[in-house]
């Protein structure tokens, strides 16, 4: 099962020489010698934390340095300083290894009556004893599936009594697996051993042997723990120490969600209150040649989608509506908007001919207001019209009222009826420009080709870009600042880590001697990282969420049901705020990663 065959080690001077030596599968070895002479030299070459030697050492007739994940496979250790986490308690040191390794899950209850462990399971690991502790690593030592036991010193640290009852435990163990012990007490090894070897001169030599009955061990079923629960627990072991650092990159990613949310929003919200005085679908019109426009050049454009047309004279302009037939500022509603067709449900009915108008809610309520009047509601009110200083009047009818509330004052108007006042107020026929409503703005393609001689384009393009080109601007002036925190957060990540790292070498030298591969220990530094960003991104996230919740009813009592959310999270930019976190933390583990890499588990241990 396990030789060695010809094994040199040398540091200064040479400490073992072309040493053969084979050992049985199961059998408590003990090897003896002074100090100095090699002999947790040896363990730690058969045990694979030492692998510069010449010779070779043979697991199933196969050379341990090609085995992969070696100790994970085959072997368990049992230290003379135990290397248990003085943090855990009893009962999490047991089952460590269990993340690591397949564990004998029948075995557990016999073993811990066996080594007096059942009474202790809630206890800290640093209040126990000596005698207590080695006997929590003998039981992590052989709960494991893993056919040999190395065991450097395991009464070193103990008094006699405790002394005893480890190597009585040992060798009762010993009828399972291979135990090989490191060990000065001559006077235990002499009346334990199977095999006891002493080592002198370089040289290894059997000293007395003891008959072993050889017994056969069934076959028994063994289970693993998930390695992402370990990581969930060693996040909870040192979850204090990372309290300072989470709330630092909070803040610095709540400052940047902000900026990004606050002018993503705000950008939306004109965009969207845009639309909603000049919709997209709003196509507008000139003559590429600047003549004027009359009414049959617009009734001459035909096209399915095609709702609603409107020529607008810019030298005429349009001073509001007032009940009162003489013009009056102060009595005068000024009307923003009311080139477009009325798209939602109308009190009372739809437009007729020229002398009848509709008005938007909130503008007809705002016309009440001014007027002191009780109700407009078919009664006769004026539009005013001003043309080379020549204030007229025109008189309409309120025939609707549209449920719509809207930003700007908004008034709807029979097609053409616009050109048909100023035709009879100041004999206009003609306009600058034209609108054209149409029900799909990919119609404005098709006008182009049918209609060559005219220029169209939408008619809240420029103001449109114009509005994203600003918001981009003081996007990334906001972004400039907010990245500098951001930046200064994810070094002082990276300074945590590597610190952790220079702090818990022993902790993962420990867990590499339990079986966690040199790729898992990484992970472990690296998962620290990751949930530290992650925790941070989550707890700004969600205070994000609520600030803009706050925010928005805030907003919604002050200016009534103009819009249903001012202040909107983008789930999608998240996501990417996300994942450029995620890659800032992978790059700020790569040193601590270097770090542990760089980790020699034998003087870690020592440490």
């Amino acid at each position: 099962m396990l030789e060695i065959k010809h094994l040199t080690k040398a540091y200064e001077r040479v400490i073992l020489k072309d040493v053969c030596l084979s050992f049985k599968e199961k059998g408590l070895y003990v090897i003896t010698g002074q100090s100095g002479c090699g002999k947790s030299t040896l363990l730690n070459m058969i045990g694979g934390l030492d692998s510069n030697y010449q010779g070779i050492i043979e697991m199933d007739g196969r050379d341990i340095q090609t085995i992969p994940r070696y100790i994970q496979k085959y072997v368990g250790f049992i230290f003379q300083q135990f290397h248990l986490i003085e943090e855990m308690s009893v009962k999490e040191n047991e089952t460590l290894i269990s993340y690591f390794k397949r564990i004998f899950s029948a075995k557990k209850e016999i073993l811990l009556s066996q080594l007096k462990l059942k009474n202790l399971q809630s206890y800290k690991t640093k209040l126990l004893s000596g005698g207590q502790k080695q006997r929590i690593a003998i039981y992590r030592g052989f709960i494991a599936n893993h056919p040999v036991v190395l065991c450097d010193e395991p009464t070193g640290a103990l008094d006699v009594k405790n002394s005893e009852e480890v190597f009585k435990t040992l060798k009762e163990l010993a009828k399972e697996k291979l135990v090989i012990v490191i060990s000065h007490d001559e006077k235990l090894a002499s009346k334990y051993h199977d095999y006891l070897y002493e080592i002198k001169n370089q040289q290894i030599h059997l000293v007395h042997q003891n008959k072993i009955k050889e017994t056969i061990t069934a076959k028994e079923k063994t289970t693993k723990k998930s390695f992402f629960q370990f990581l969930l627990k060693d996040f909870k072991l040192c979850w204090k120490s990372h309290f300072i650092v989470i709330q630092v990159l909070f803040i610095a990613l709540l400052s940047i969600m902000l900026t990004l949310s606050l002018t993503n929003s705000t950008n939306k919200q004109i965009q969207a209150q845009l639309e909603k005085i000049i919709p997209s679908t709003t196509i507008m019109l000139k003559k590429k040649n600047n003549e004027m426009l009359t009414q049959k050049d617009l009734q001459n454009i035909h096209h399915k989608e095609i709702t609603y047309r409107f020529l607008q004279n810019d030298d005429v302009e349009f001073l509001g509506i007032s009940p009162l037939k003489k013009y009056q500022t102060n009595k005068t509603l000024y009307i923003s908007d009311y080139i477009q067709k009325p798209k939602y449900k109308i009190q009372g009915k739809e437009i007729g001919n020229d002398q009848e108008i509709i008005l938007a809610r909130s503008t007809y309520e705002q016309l009440i207001y001014l007027t002191k009047q009780k109700s407009l509601m078919n009664q006769e009110v004026y539009l005013f019209f001003d043309y080379q200083n020549e204030v007229k009047s025109y008189p309409v009818k309120i025939v609707g009222i549209e449920e719509k509330e809207t930003v700007m004052e908004t008034l709807y108007l029979k097609e053409f009826a616009f050109n048909h006042y100023l035709q009879e107020l100041y004999q206009l026929e003609q306009g600058h420009t034209a609108f054209l409503q149409v029900k799909n703005k990919k119609a404005m393609k098709i006008l182009k080709e049918k209609y060559p001689i005219y220029q169209f384009k939408l008619a809240n393009s420029s103001l449109s870009s114009t509005i994203d080109k600003k918001f981009k601007q003081i996007e990334i002036i906001f972004l400039g600042f907010s990245s500098l925190s951001i930046i200064t957060a994810c070094f002082l990540l990276g300074f945590v880590l590597y610190l952790m790292v220079i702090k818990r070498k022993k902790y993962f030298a420990i867990l590499q001697t339990l079986g966690a591969s040199l790729k898992q220990v990484c992970f472990i530094a690296l998962f620290q990282g990751l949930i530290i960003s992650g925790v941070a991104f989550f707890e700004a996230f969600l205070v994000l969420n609520q600030l803009f919740v706050l925010a928005n009813t805030l907003i919604k009592e002050s200016i009534s049901n103009l819009m249903d959310n001012f202040f909107i999270v983008s789930y999608e930019m998240m996501g990417v705020m996300f994942i450029v976190v995620l890659i800032f933390t992978l790059l700020c583990s790569m040193v601590p990663i270097k770090k542990v890499k760089e980790i020699e588990i034998i003087e870690a241990l020592k440490g």
